[in-house]
């Protein structure tokens, strides 16, 4: 368990397609002047080598980002083209996807995986049925995107939490 729920949550993240690194780097102080400007902060992401670090506030800014809401999909429909299209340069072709998948390596630095897998579970498997938790170790978990459909899910989420930052 957590020490202190104000404790903050490291994660080492990185994806097994260097463009969806190489995207999410592009992109991440677009996301951390959105976050510091509308939510005070409560997450960061850190550029590393291999990948980057986010970096929550607390265990309550973890669940706040782990909350799948309804709305989503209504949001969704109402963002315009830019919008949609800060993440990819270009899309990923489905004839190009894995056939493995394509994997979210997410590395604990500081949190308790005993707290925070089953948080993370619950988020992706409501997110879509081919989004597969793989606990690898105490401390390291794999998100895998069996297909197209699922990264797309993914995606979308990801639009979905800037797009509401931004019109907030």
């Amino acid at each position: 368990m957590l020490e202190k729920k104000d404790e903050k949550i490291v994660l080492k993240i990185n994806f097994s397609i260097d463009l969806l690194n190489r995207n999410i780097k592009k992109y991440s102080g677009y996301f951390n002047e959105l976050n510091k400007k509308f939510s005070d902060g409560k997450i960061y992401l850190e550029l590393i080598q291999d990948g980057f670090l986010m970096i929550f506030q607390d265990e309550i800014a973890f669940k706040d980002y782990h909350n799948f809401p309804k709305e989503i999909e209504r949001n969704l429909s109402q963002m315009d083209y830019e919008d949609k299209s800060f993440l990819f340069d270009k899309k990923l072709p489905k004839s190009l996807f894995p056939k493995k998948g394509i994997l979210l390596n997410s590395e604990s630095y500081s949190g308790d995986m005993e707290i925070l897998l089953p948080i993370v579970k619950k988020f992706y498997e409501r997110m879509h049925p081919d989004i597969q938790i793989i606990q690898k170790s105490d401390i390291l978990v794999q998100i895998l995107f069996k297909n197209i459909e699922a990264l797309k899910a993914f995606t979308n989420f990801l639009y979905w939490k800037v797009y509401s930052l931004k019109n907030k």
